[in-house]
């Protein structure tokens, strides 16, 4: 899949994200470290721009995959409270990401940068509204200056 997609519009343009441990809408998933080697030891011949990996269970999905993909790695948590600032420099002290997304911390912080290198306590996201298709719970968080 992730071939074609690459032969149609350029694997510079092609990404695949992996989610092991994902307990959204109530997977349960076993054995996710199997599971989740197999897309990472395939890509080397694809030739994606990236692979995002999201840390969500116990299953060490960041530094797994580490060692079986050499090219752009991007991590990201998603656990009950969204990775912040230390959990995403362990990452990327570690060696297990190159770049680190935030996602919903992003979207509680519009100026997530600026808190971040102010040292500025982060709003929290809100359950409810997000990515729900309205402005509440998207784009009507505070900014750091209000």
């Amino acid at each position: 899949m992730v071939e074609a997609v690459g032969a149609a519009i350029g694997p510079d343009r092609t990404a695949l994200r992996l989610s092991p441990g994902n307990r959204l809408h109530d997977i349960e998933e076993s054995e996710p470290a199997r599971r989740h080697r197999r897309p990472a030891d395939a890509l080397a011949g694809a030739g994606p721009a990236y692979l995002r990996v999201v840390q969500s269970g116990v299953y060490a999905a960041l530094a797994d995959p580490r060692r079986r993909w050499s090219g752009t790695l991007v991590g990201s948590y998603d656990g009950p409270e969204p990775g912040g600032r230390e959990q995403a420099e362990r990452a990327l002290r570690a060696g297990h990401a190159d770049v680190y997304a935030f996602g919903r911390l992003f979207l509680a912080n519009p100026d997530l940068p600026e808190r971040i290198a102010a040292g500025v306590p982060l709003n929290a996201p809100r359950e409810t509204g997000m990515y729900a298709g309205g402005a509440e719970g998207y784009v009507d968080y505070p900014a750091m200056t209000e």
